[in-house]
């Protein structure tokens, strides 16, 4: 489906309660305040969703990313926009924030 308004059936009836599970787990795993949703499809055709942890002070907002951003061309041909201004996080700290995730998601 290429947007949240083509869902139906079970997609519809269960998409809000997976992404209330999985933004759940996910602020808990990696220690957030909360975790911002982006839906995006338009480029692509087909949508997805990204979840973004969020605590203060880090490189998000409402607006999406804060201060100035480079592009960053991906091997898919999108691009992706990184904050200039904010340290990427390293691999290790996602690789444990995702493996807690995924306990977290599994129950174990």
């Amino acid at each position: 489906i290429a947007s949240v308004a083509d869902m139906d059936g079970d997609e519809a009836a269960t998409f809000g309660t997976v992404l209330a599970r999985c933004t759940s787990a996910l602020r808990e795993a990696a220690g957030a305040d909360l975790v911002y949703v982006y839906i995006f499809g338009d480029h692509v055709p087909h949508m997805h969703a990204h979840l973004a942890p969020h605590v203060d002070g880090d490189a998000l907002n409402d607006a999406m990313i804060k201060g100035e951003v480079e592009e960053r061309p991906l091997p898919s041909g999108l691009v992706a926009m990184v904050p200039k201004d904010y340290p990427e996080i390293d691999a290790e700290t996602l690789r444990s924030v995702l493996e807690s995730t995924r306990r977290l998601l599994s129950g174990a």
